[in-house]
């Protein structure tokens, strides 16, 4: 198994959007933590499963099973960092700015 670094960024996205379905529906909120979770412990296991990002030099991303947003990483040789748990319908490039 990988290792795996998270951005603090990626972790407040996470954060938020686990907050944002919590007040709609507690079981949603969970059920996105553990897509999450599982979708990490994927890539951990297998670093090269997300598609590369036509654009983004050496960046992937996977989609987290049953809602709409991304983790977004990049692959190093002990493992991997989780750049942005992004949503799908939130402007693409977002993560890159400084």
């Amino acid at each position: 198994m990988s290792r795996v670094r998270v951005l603090r960024r990626a972790v407040l996205e996470a954060t938020a959007a686990s907050d944002w379905y919590a007040e709609r529906d507690l079981r949603a909120a969970e059920e996105f933590r553990i897509a999450l979770d599982e979708t990490v412990a994927n890539l951990a296991e297998l670093p090269g499963s997300g598609h590369l990002w036509p654009g983004h030099e050496g960046v992937r991303r996977a989609r987290v099973r049953g809602f709409p947003f991304w983790v977004v990483y990049e692959e190093f040789a002990d493992g991997i960092t989780v750049l942005a748990i992004a949503h799908q319908k939130r402007n693409p490039n977002y993560w890159r700015e400084p």
